[in-house]
């Protein structure tokens, strides 16, 4: 539980914009769009040029990638800095990738290496930036804040098949990324300009909280940071590689396009379920043990594909876990470390979890290119998050008080 002193209706009255633009621009950076839509390029991809799903996959490795190089640095400059420039700043950048990627020609490499260059040019639309803006807001409520915040990715992951499953389908994936320019750029940018509030409540409204806590290297000597590390590092290889691979994996076992991707757009219904449900619950009762209880959601799914079982069942069922993965992360690392160094203690850690949703999307894409099938891989991703999971339900209490001068 929280441990604030201000109730959760005085935090969301001087911290609800903030959460509302932390929710637009995390929907729109490398995490939301750019991530949701990999799948959708996979198919056209292949058709125009003959790569294999796995070489494809690469611009998921790519994207996730940058985020590994970029995240501890940004962690840094925005504990440093301030978040607004930064942001605003990557928003605009990360448009104008999309425009140079829709440049792109035949060749893998480029097209790889533009996804590389578009992950670094929006590394300042990270988790790293909006949840530290979102924690220095909230503590009573602080999971379901973040929670209200991560609902941008649940729309991500809404939008992008809805409305760019269709545009690539009529005109290909390089219009598609044009039009993901003109809604990262001339939607995005110009609404978290207006909207966000970077100052931190007033002294008394939350007391202390951004000056308590370890500092990175105390923190890398706690156990619980390895535990925290290596879960969330199977957390994201397993959930990334099944949302990447969702809707060719829905079209090999017999749905329509069409219905494939409706199927997917549920995905991000089910995940923006999965944010306000964890974040509530988080606020109530011991997170770790509530984390586990989603995090177990993707063995079922990924058993009901296997039997060919309802198919929106399965992809409801992974929704609801993708809801509970950065937010916990997030949240798992205010309450163990506090927020004195939030920013890089947290960079690094989605430095790791990023490694492993970078990594899954392309052994899978692997394993299916030389078995023709998805079956190993849901079999591997039941073991692999059920570890993750138990590493999770395992972390034990958080500290009750951080030290000032914790080193």
């Amino acid at each position: 539980m929280g441990n604030g002193t201000v109730g959760g209706a005085g935090e969301f009255r001087r911290g609800g914009t903030t959460v509302l633009a932390a929710g637009i621009g995390i929907g729109a950076g490398v995490t939301g769009l750019p991530f949701y839509s990999v799948g959708l390029f996979m198919k056209p991809l292949a058709a125009d040029y003959g790569w294999s799903r796995a070489a494809i996959s690469g611009a998921a490795l790519c994207l996730q990638l940058g985020i590994v190089v970029s995240a501890p640095l940004v962690g840094r400059s925005i504990d440093r800095m301030g978040i607004r420039r930064v942001a605003l700043v990557s928003l605009a950048t990360l448009a104008l990738g999309f425009v140079g990627l829709s440049f792109v020609g035949g060749s893998l490499t480029g097209f790889l290496l533009a996804w590389l260059g578009l992950s670094l040019a929006g590394c300042g639309t990270t988790p790293v930036v909006w949840t530290r803006v979102v924690a220095l807001h909230f503590d009573a409520h602080r999971a379901l804040a973040l929670g209200l915040m991560l609902l941008g990715t649940g729309l991500a992951g809404i939008l992008a098949p809805l409305l760019l499953g269709p545009i690539i389908a009529a005109d290909g994936w390089r219009t598609g990324s044009r039009a993901l320019a003109g809604l990262v750029g001339l939607i995005a940018l110009p609404l978290v300009a207006v909207l966000l509030r970077e100052h931190v409540p007033a002294a008394g409204q939350f007391a202390g909280a951004s000056a308590d806590g370890f500092t990175l290297g105390a923190a890398v000597r706690q156990r619980r940071f390895a535990q925290i590390a290596l879960a969330f590092f199977l957390i994201g290889f397993v959930v990334a590689g099944a949302i990447v691979h969702l809707v060719p994996l829905l079209v090999d076992r017999g749905l329509a396009m069409p219905s494939a991707l409706h199927a997917a757009a549920a995905l991000g219904f089910a995940v923006i379920a999965g944010r306000i449900v964890v974040g509530w619950l988080c606020d109530r009762f011991h997170a770790p043990y509530v984390a586990f209880c989603f995090l177990m959601l993707p063995v079922a799914s990924f058993v009901l594909l296997l039997v060919h079982g309802p198919a929106l069942v399965a992809v409801l069922l992974l929704g609801l876990a993708a809801g509970a993965e950065i937010d916990l992360l997030a949240y798992l690392a205010s309450r163990s470390f506090g927020l004195r160094a939030y920013g890089e203690i947290y960079g690094w850690l989605l430095s790791i979890f990023s490694l492993g949703a970078g990594t899954g999307p392309v052994l899978i894409g692997l394993s299916f290119d030389r078995t023709g099938s998805y079956a190993l891989t849901l079999g591997a991703g039941a073991c692999l998050i059920t570890l993750g999971a138990l590493l999770v339900a395992t972390l034990g209490p958080f500290p009750s008080q951080f030290a000032k001068a914790a080193a």
